[in-house]
């Protein structure tokens, strides 16, 4: 990992994108968003094959599912072809993308190239073994995950203060204050997991405008 995290720290560039996940509640806006969400991506796909996620049976740090990795295109004809992923339909992966949620994982792109928008990869991500999202948050490398282009919006009015999307929140962009749950937007990478578990259904992602 210490090498994992010097070699990302030389490198300017994103490796990847949080995608809102598949279930996240989304605020309908009048404008065309400059964001992938997972599924757009893999229908789009000409092959989606499913295979065990690398971090996890590396570290093995949770008991988090191992089946939710999903490969796309050149990269899944051949880990197919070697035998290392099953091909599957769309719908499948979809379901796939419905278990992380309840996981609680985060949805990331991975680009074989990030001016191109080329992805390779949607992983679902947990904070314990992901390579990426530990450099993150254990080493400081924040340029390597780039964010969806949505923020994660709270109506005070309906925030029950349960806290729930503290819990949720791997990025640190949540707290309370009066009873209410806050975001703190610098720090929200639009993932939506906060969304799918809001008991009042008071959280929503919206564009973000800088």
């Amino acid at each position: 990992m210490d090498e994992h995290a010097r070699r990302a720290k030389a490198d300017p560039y994103p490796e990847g994108k949080v995608l809102p996940i598949l279930d996240a509640v989304i605020e309908p806006v009048s404008v065309v968003l400059s964001y992938e969400t997972a599924m757009s991506i893999l229908a789009k796909a000409r092959s989606v094959s499913l295979r065990d996620c690398g971090c996890r049976v590396t570290y093995r740090n949770c008991s988090n599912p191992l089946r939710t990795c999903l490969t796309i295109n050149e990269f899944s004809d051949e880990l197919v072809e070697r035998g290392v992923a099953k091909e599957i339909p769309l719908e499948e992966a979809k379901e796939v993308l419905k278990t992380a949620n309840v996981h609680g994982l985060v949805n990331q792109a991975l680009y074989t190239d990030g001016l191109k928008g080329e992805v390779f990869d949607i992983c679902s991500c947990c904070s314990c073994c992901c390579a990426y999202l530990r450099a993150f948050m254990n080493y400081g490398v924040r340029h390597h995950i780039a964010k969806s282009g949505l923020v994660a919006s709270v109506d005070k009015e309906e925030c029950t203060g349960s806290g729930v999307c503290l819990k949720r929140c791997i990025f640190g962009a949540r707290k309370l204050e009066n009873g209410r749950s806050v975001v703190i937007t610098e720090n929200c990478y639009g993932c939506g997991l906060c969304t799918t578990v809001c008991e009042g259904q008071a959280c929503k992602l919206v564009s973000y405008v800088v």
